[in-house]
C-alpha cells in the first residue's frame, strides 16, 4: 500500500477567484452568479468553458484549467505491506507528514504476484445533501455495472469521497473511472482526468491545512 504526504494547493475555482487578472476574476464572478441562479450541481469550470468568451480571455482561463503537476505537491511517499498497517503506523505517518501537509491514500498497490492493482477511489463535486448522498449510493449499488461490490461514502467537508473495499486490475480501474464519469456533474471530472494523467488516484484520510476536518463515513454501499 502507498500513502502520500502532500501540501494542498487551491482548487481551480479558488485559483480563478483569486487570479491577479481582473478579467479572470470577473468571469469567475459572473459564472458563480449564473450557477447560484439555476441552482444545480454543475461544476463552475464547465459553465466557464461552455460560455462565450473572447479568445484572449479563454487563454487566460486555460492557463489554470490545464494545470497538472501532482508530484510538485507530494512531499513524501510511504510504502508498506498491508499487514504492517496499524493505527500506530498511521499516526506515525501523519506526524512525519508534518503540520503543513495532509496524508492521503494512493490507489496504486503492488500485488503478491508482482502486478499492479488499484483501490477504486472517487471524488465528487456535488453539494452535501441527503438527495445527492442517495444518488451516489444508488449509483454504486446499481446492477449490471462493473463498479466495486463494496465501499463507503465519506463526507469530505466540500462534498463526498468514495473508497472501494476491493482491489482492481489496472484495466478494471480505468473502467471504474469511466463508469464514474457517466455520473456527469456529480462526479468530479477534473479529478478523473488528473487520475488518468498521473496513472493513479489519491484521496486524503486526514485533515490538512486547507481542510481541517477528517473525512467521516456517511454511508456504506454493497
Amino acid at each position: 500500500m502507498t500513502f502520500i504526504a502532500y501540501r494542498p494547493r487551491p482548487v481551480l475555482e479558488e485559483r480563478l477567484a483569486a487570479s491577479a487578472k481582473q478579467v479572470v476574476r470577473e468571469i469567475y464572478r459572473r459564472s458563480s452568479l449564473v450557477r447560484s441562479q439555476i441552482q444545480v450541481d454543475i461544476p463552475l469550470c464547465d459553465l466557464i468553458l461552455g460560455s462565450r468568451l473572447r479568445a484572449s480571455n479563454f487563454q487566460m482561463v486555460l492557463e489554470q484549467v490545464l494545470y497538472h503537476q501532482p508530484d510538485r505537491h507530494i512531499t513524501r511517499t510511504f510504502t508498506l505491506a498491508v499487514d504492517e498497517l496499524t493505527m500506530k503506523k498511521m499516526q506515525e505517518m501523519r506526524l512525519e507528514a508534518g503540520n503543513d501537509a495532509g496524508l492521503a491514500l494512493a490507489s496504486s498497490v503492488k500485488l503478491r504476484n508482482g502486478e499492479e492493482g488499484h483501490f477504486p477511489l472517487m471524488d465528487f463535486r456535488c453539494r452535501r445533501t441527503r438527495q445527492n448522498l442517495s444518488k451516489i449510493a444508488s449509483f454504486f449499488a446499481a446492477h449490471g455495472s462493473h463498479l466495486p461490490p463494496m465501499g463507503c461514502i465519506l463526507d469530505s467537508q466540500r462534498s463526498y469521497h468514495f473508497y472501494g473495499l476491493s482491489v482492481l486490475s489496472r484495466t478494471a480501474w480505468v473502467e471504474f473511472l469511466g463508469e464514474c464519469l457517466l455520473l456527469g456533474p456529480l462526479a468530479d471530472s477534473r479529478y478523473i482526468a488528473h487520475c488518468l494523467l498521473h496513472g493513479k488516484a489519491s484521496l486524503r484520510i486526514t485533515g490538512s491545512p486547507r481542510h481541517r476536518n477528517v473525512p467521516i463515513i456517511s454511508a456504506l454501499v454493497s
